[in-house]
């Protein structure tokens, strides 16, 4: 069933958004009640930033223009994994920073993906997950290593999705690679070359091999692991195009842009809401547009699956951009200063112009995030920085 537009009258925003329909209706509180027992801690954390998205508890600068008396108040974003509003923004800035560190040499953009037999493995097991984004650079070392005289160091930045184009559970990594890597020496030595044949084969056969490590040895575990060997004799999927080679670090950023954090589903895409139910749309492979219609609570449920874990790493560097390596290859990056944001940023940006007499308005009222609740007496303190962060005034006043 295909239907558009909002065909409820109590509906709170004018736009059909995520966060409205988590709103409505007590739709989300509803979900939280039948599933408390089972709400992972971090879950329940994401999408309460989102809710707050763009209110008081976030922070704002409110403008005000000395002509005409005119004042507006802008609002700061959750950057809530599950937020579709202001997720964009920070994915860009976030594309921007990691940009700024990269080697200037050739990059590869690379997708990796499982047979669907082996996707329910994954949905609760982020453990699992994180031996899937290991095994990614393991596979890209052996790819890059093959057949060379001289073994190079590979580098890559792989980004772990979760959810597929219509946002049910599809896990797989985007892989931001260098083509090539760097030698004991630390000169760089391409490889413009790369066999997508060898690439699927090394892929199944190391994240096939670590799966079984990982997983308890029992007999049907072991019988699955071979299963998976012999039903894909050519390999799992690898896509890794010659045209989709980077040749500088300035088209890095629309690259990282669009594949890190970004959420499930944006606005955009939906398109209708009856209180009951949800419409929204997605394109396939060959750029056909399809609608899906699903009821409120399995759409909540289909977003909030995504939600990784607390403390695991969405986005991981490997290889020459790991840490450990990041020193010996200097001089192949120019890097930028990231300085910390300030106050003063907010004057730096294009001037916010007044909507009735066109002049520049000026920031007369700063608000940061507060900080979380105060720890009661015996409680865990979770993170030592609020501890640092209290007593510090919240709001800042800016007067002639």
């Amino acid at each position: 069933m295909i239907f558009e537009g909002i065909k409820v009258s109590d509906y709170p925003f004018d736009e059909l958004t995520v966060q409205g329909i988590f709103l409505h209706n007590h739709n989300w509180d509803v979900y939280r009640a039948l599933h408390n027992s089972s709400l992972r801690d971090e879950v329940v954390s994401e999408v309460a930033k989102m809710l707050s998205c763009r209110d008081d508890e976030c922070g704002f600068v409110e403008y005000y223009c000395e002509y005409c008396g005119e004042s507006r108040t802008v609002y700061f974003g959750c950057n809530s994994r599950i937020c579709s509003r202001c997720g964009k923004p920070h994915s860009d800035n976030w594309a921007r920073t990691i940009a700024s560190s990269m080697y200037d040499v050739p990059h590869r953009h690379a997708v990796l993906s499982l047979p669907d037999r082996m996707w329910d493995m994954f949905r609760d097991n982020w453990d699992l997950l994180k031996v899937l984004m290991d095994s990614v650079m393991e596979t890209l070392d052996n790819v890059m290593n093959f057949k060379t005289r001289e073994d190079i160091e590979p580098g890559a930045v792989v980004i772990l999705h979760p959810f597929s184009r219509d946002v049910s559970f599809k896990p797989h990594v985007h892989i931001l690679m260098i083509e090539g890597g760097f030698t004991k020496k630390g000169r760089f030595k391409r490889k413009g070359r790369i066999s997508y044949e060898a690439m699927r084969k090394v892929w199944q056969y190391t994240i096939l091999t670590n799966l079984k490590k990982a997983l308890p040895p029992t007999p049907e575990n072991s019988q699955f692991i071979a299963d998976l060997f012999k039903r894909y004799p050519m390999g799992f999927y690898a896509h890794l195009p010659k045209e989709s080679t980077i040749w500088n670090r300035r088209q890095i950023s629309k690259y990282l842009g669009r594949y890190i954090r970004h959420p499930a589903i944006a606005n955009f895409r939906l398109v209708g809401y009856d209180g009951r139910s949800v419409c929204y749309w997605y394109k396939d492979n060959d750029d056909n547009k399809h609608y899906k219609t699903v009821g409120v609570f399995e759409f909540i449920e289909m977003l909030i699956q995504h939600i990784p874990k607390k403390h695991f790493k969405m986005v991981r560097h490997y290889g020459a951009y790991s840490r450990r390596s990041k020193s010996k290859y200097r001089r192949y990056v120019s890097q930028e200063s990231l300085a910390q944001k300030k106050l003063d940023d907010f004057s730096k940006k294009p001037p916010w112009i007044c909507p009735k007499c066109q002049s520049t308005m000026v920031i007369v009222r700063f608000r940061k995030k507060p900080p979380p609740d105060p720890i009661g007496f015996g409680g865990r303190v979770e993170d030592w920085q609020v501890i640092s962060k209290r007593g510090l005034a919240q709001e800042i006043l800016l007067t002639k």
